[in-house]
């Protein structure tokens, strides 16, 4: 008889491990959704403030704007992408770069994932590692307006046609002081 009683302390331990492994498993599972809500919302208040909406800044009587030529594209068309730097003042205005390039552009496509989006860099033409700073200023005459035209041929980093959707560009000054602009087309 001693036996049996063996027998039953064992099923019950190993009844014991099963209640508890099905508790660990749902708690773990509670953990990260509750984890991912949480890190949705700080994606989405760190897009809302990094990826604000501006197309135009005005800074010290320069007008900075940017803009494409079209809305709407078909696959493989040509997107223009034009940077236009005006003087609103009557007199002089100088503006500082670091170097002769005078803005970068950045292509992201985003990807959304139930509540939040992430946006993955398709192409731009911002440099990989920091350059030294040559220092490059342009003086516009009262009123003057100059335009910065730029290409995106709708390829990737890798030459590769991206796919068809909503791309938002964003230009970065290259200023001392940070200046972006964005567009989503």
């Amino acid at each position: 008889m001693l036996k049996p009683k063996i027998k039953h302390k064992a099923a019950e331990i190993s009844e014991q491990q099963k209640v508890e492994s099905k508790k660990s498993l749902r708690n773990f599972i509670l953990i990260i959704v509750l984890l991912y809500i949480v890190l949705s919302i700080v994606n989405n208040v760190y897009n809302s403030k990094t990826l604000s909406k501006k197309d135009k800044v005005i800074l010290d009587g320069l007008e900075i704007s940017f803009y494409t030529n079209k809305d709407k594209y078909d696959i493989g068309e040509k997107v223009i992408l034009y940077l236009i730097i005006k003087n609103t003042t009557s007199s002089k205005k100088e503006i500082k770069f670091n170097s002769p390039d005078i803005a970068y552009i950045t292509v992201l496509r985003p990807m959304s994932l139930g509540l939040t989006k992430y946006y993955i860099t398709v192409w731009t033409n911002k440099p990989k590692t920091k350059q030294v700073p040559n220092p490059y200023s342009i003086t516009l005459k009262p009123f003057e307006k100059l335009v910065f035209p730029t290409v995106w041929e709708q390829v990737d980093m890798n030459g590769q046609p991206v796919k068809t959707g909503r791309y938002r560009f964003i230009v970065e000054l290259n200023t001392p002081k940070e200046i972006k602009l964005q567009k989503v087309n």
